[in-house]
């Protein structure tokens, strides 16, 4: 189980997230699923539910699947797979964790770049991480 996935069911066994509002928690069910299976069974069930909030707006379910989807297929067409690592520069947002679980759904390891990092910190990390997908 992936630590974002661990951090949801965790907050499940609670009913409360971290900002101590009710959250929409995972079912016992859900939490032995991968993420992105549950997060594709949600798009499904109720695809036009607010699934993440930011500060730039809202994005539902299923805008989220779908674009997840989007690079995934993207990302498969550039030689990702679960031998080779993705790296994602992208900041943190929406993009970023569609690219996220893009790499989950193909099963490709995945690094995070943000682009508020001093360029020559990202190529180590690059460098480091052996990704030929970028």
């Amino acid at each position: 189980m992936d630590r974002w996935h661990r951090i949801a069911c965790d907050a499940a066994a609670e009913r409360n997230g971290p900002s101590g509002r009710r959250t929409d928690p995972l079912s016992d069910e859900e939490c032995a699923m991968p993420l992105f299976a549950v997060i594709e069974r949600r798009a499904a069930a109720t695809p036009d539910k607010i699934a993440l909030t930011t500060l730039d707006g809202s994005l539902t379910y299923s805008q989220i699947v779908h674009g997840a989807l989007g690079l995934a297929a993207r990302i498969l067409k550039a030689g990702a797979n679960p031998e080779r690592p993705v790296c994602v520069l992208a900041p943190q947002g929406p993009l970023h964790l569609q690219a996220a679980l893009a790499c989950l759904r193909l099963g490709a390891p995945y690094v995070a770049l943000d682009p508020a990092h001093a360029a020559l910190r990202n190529l180590q990390i690059l460098a480091r991480s052996g990704a030929e997908v970028l």
